[in-house]
This record gives C-alpha cells, sequence and structure tokens, in this order.
C-alpha cells in the first residue's frame, strides 16, 4: 500500500523500484485498507481492473498491464445508388425553346430502405445538361419498400416550351445532329429516415450517355453495362 501511495505523490520507495516504473502511463487508484480493487488502466479505457493484490504485485516488481487504448472506428459510408435506366423525350425543340421529358429508374441498394430512407417518402430529381439545370421533377410519393431489400424507384419531369438559352439548345441540337447522343447529369432526393437528420438525403450521379433510336431525333435511352453511380452528398 505505501508503494502505491508514494506512486500517487510522485515519490519513489526506493530506487530499485523507480527505474523500473512508467511515471507517465500509470494511474493508481488505492482506497484505505480494504481490499478494493487498485485500478491500473491508461485513462482511455474502461478494461475491468485486475484484483487489488494483482495490482500490488505489478506495482512492486515495478510493471504496467500495458493496456491499448481502443481504436478509432471509422464511421461507415452512405450505401450508393445506381441509375438503372434513362430516356430522353423530345416533344419540341428549338435554340431558345424546349419541351421534352426525362423518365429515370434508380436501383436502391437492399441497406439503405429502413436504415437511411424511410420505406414510404418521396422521391424527386432534377436534370443538368453541361451543370445546366434544365429540368426538376415534381415530388414522388413511393411506397411500401421492402426492408432491407434491393428494388428500383422511377421518376419523371417534363418541361414544355422551356427558355433554356440560347447556347443550350444550340449544343443538344448539335448533340442529336452530329453524335446522334446526349449526356445528362442528375441528382436524387429521398426521405431521410435517420435521426437529427434533415429529412432528405441527397445523391449526385455521374453522367449518363442517351443514345438516339436509329433514324429518330425525338426518342433517346441510356444504353451499354455502365451505369451511373450516384453519391451522397
Amino acid at each position: 500500500m505505501k508503494q502505491a501511495v508514494s506512486l500517487l505523490a510522485d515519490e519513489d520507495p526506493d530506487e530499485t523500484t523507480s527505474s523500473k516504473r512508467s511515471a507517465t502511463f500509470l494511474n493508481v487508484v488505492a482506497l484505505g485498507n480494504v481490499e478494493e480493487p487498485c485500478i491500473c488502466f491508461d485513462n482511455s479505457t474502461d478494461v475491468t481492473p485486475p484484483s487489488y493484490q494483482e495490482c500490488s504485485d505489478q506495482l512492486a516488481m515495478g510493471e504496467t498491464f500495458g493496456i491499448k487504448a481502443p481504436e478509432k472506428k471509422e464511421p461507415t459510408p452512405v450505401p450508393e445508388i445506381e441509375v438503372a435506366s434513362m430516356d430522353f423525350t423530345i416533344h419540341n425543340i428549338t435554340q431558345t425553346h424546349l419541351s421534352a421529358t426525362w423518365d429515370l429508374l434508380t436501383r436502391i441498394p437492399n441497406r439503405l430502405p429502413g436504415t437511411y430512407i424511410c420505406l414510404q417518402g418521396d422521391l424527386q430529381a432534377s436534370f443538368f445538361y453541361k451543370n445546366i439545370t434544365i429540368a426538376i421533377s415534381s415530388r414522388h410519393r413511393y411506397e411500401n419498400l421492402k426492408l432491407y431489400s434491393p428494388q428500383q424507384l422511377r421518376v419523371s419531369a417534363s418541361i414544355y416550351e422551356e427558355d433554356i438559352g440560347g447556347l443550350v439548345g444550340k449544343n443538344i441540337i448539335k448533340d442529336i445532329k452530329e453524335k446522334k447522343e446526349v449526356k445528362f447529369g442528375s441528382q436524387i432526393f429521398l426521405t431521410d429516415c435517420r435521426e437529427k437528420s434533415t429529412g432528405v438525403m441527397r445523391y449526385a450521379c455521374d453522367e449518363a450517355t442517351l443514345r438516339f433510336e436509329p433514324g429518330s431525333e425525338t426518342k433517346a435511352s441510356s444504353f451499354g453495362n455502365n451505369n451511373p453511380t450516384c453519391f451522397n452528398f
């Protein structure tokens, strides 16, 4: 006991013990003369301490328990979602105005429903051409998602005689005439059910390349197996 108390006061009971112990790593608590736990720890862990006798024996030998602080766990990343398909239908287009419809099918991974997004909620999407927003959907209500199960959700947006500016209209027409394809980026918004959340989960999606059907300049669809990925932000 005298040795343990002397450690708290930073006094050396003898030179031999002093040379073996660590002055900064070990904290010791000794309570009276009863056999209470003698706690040897490093202030960063709640590991169950050894008995008083075990701790005293260790102290008498000038040893420490060498307890490691627990490793800090990194937060689990929010699951990504995927654009399963996108369709673009042109009703009318000039260099300054556009009437068109976008149909977006998104693939939800099994970890999202119930853990991050509500099983019933709202879905909304916006569409971009060369980082310029040209269409925003209304809120679409979805219901009865299956818990912890992958599934798909669909959303669409339409614009009619929208003023898209001369340069945007000119570039879209050029894509149609010369490339026979057009690229659109998108963002997706879902109802967030996590505690202390803002209520909305936001995803930014990679561009989707839509190719026009042979002989058509009004209907384009995504193609290939490289579906755009959407990242939470």
